[in-house]
């Protein structure tokens, strides 16, 4: 293996002067490194932000509409009884929002959440607690909820109990 070669190479002739130089030199570049560093962890934050919001203000143009379709979809799944037409129009809802960013959301066993979930049946000890029985799906676009699930609730300490 050969040996790597030093970045300064140091003989005799080589004074402390010399590297005392050097030293000064690193001690005033060293902080505007740093400092540049720092501005390039700055500069990434806010591109992240950017994004985000950029990502959200795409979205809201279609609220209005959106909104309102996903309104009528929530109608058609509280319809009883379910025909197989009726759920061929909610198949084909479902699929034209979630073209538009729609996302189904709601499950038995997860935790409650009340900017999510509409309890219906059930108690909760102090607002906390788990999704005993799903009634119906929540919705939201862009992590935004635009209608909760409708939820059956226990407190959480009595679902561990059971």
């Amino acid at each position: 293996m050969s040996e790597r070669e030093p970045l300064i190479e140091v003989s005799d002739e080589t004074s402390a002067t010399e590297l005392a130089a050097l030293r000064e030199d690193f001690s005033q570049v060293l902080p505007h490194l740093v400092a540049a560093l720092k501005r390039d962890e700055a500069v990434t934050g806010l591109l992240e932000r950017l994004r985000a919001a950029e990502k959200q203000l795409e979205t809201r143009h279609v609220h209005p509409l959106v909104l309102g379709v996903v309104k009528l979809l929530h109608r058609v799944q509280q319809l009883a009884p379910q025909t197989s037409e009726l759920h061929s129009v909610e198949i084909e809802l479902l699929q034209i929002l979630a073209a538009q960013g729609l996302e189904e959301f709601g499950k038995a066993g997860e935790r409650f959440d009340p900017a999510r979930h509409r309890p219906l049946t059930g108690a909760l000890d102090d607002g906390a607690g788990v999704v005993r029985e799903l009634y119906s799906s929540g919705f939201e676009i862009a992590g935004q909820v635009v209608v909760r699930a409708d939820v059956g609730v226990a407190s959480a300490e009595r679902e561990v109990v059971r």
